[in-house]
């Protein structure tokens, strides 16, 4: 088990009390959806996603666990993995994460580099 966010909570509650059915997730007509695989793929093709498989959203979902700042043990937990060397192997991190976390190094660097003074002519 794991938890779910406030804003996911708001959103299966809403979808519940719209339902017409006991479930939450039906297929039509208010069948119970039994095959999550099936409507995961048909999903990704009405949004005209393709190479997306759940394996994909894992990444996903470690990566941005990281970008997001929370610590690798707490993802290893969420994420079900075995060892931290696993969730290095899952959570890539975005281009603009990285650049991100340079410019925090930069602010802290601010006496380090300060442009030359100017020199002037001593004659003696």
């Amino acid at each position: 088990m794991i938890p779910i966010s406030s804003v996911l909570l708001g959103v299966l509650s809403a979808l519940r009390e719209e339902s017409k059915s006991e479930f939450v997730f039906i297929k039509r007509f208010g069948r119970r959806l039994v095959c999550v695989r099936t409507a995961f793929t048909s999903a990704c093709r009405h949004a005209k996603l393709s190479a997306v498989t759940p394996h994909t959203l894992r990444h996903t979902f470690g990566s941005r666990l990281v970008m997001a700042g929370v610590d690798l043990r707490t993802v290893q937990e969420l994420g079900g993995w075995k060892d931290l060397k696993m969730v290095m192997r899952y959570s890539h991190l975005a281009a603009a994460h990285k650049s991100e976390a340079i410019e925090k190094l930069a602010s802290f660097s601010d006496t380090l580099f300060t442009p030359a003074k100017t020199l002037t002519a001593v004659s003696y």
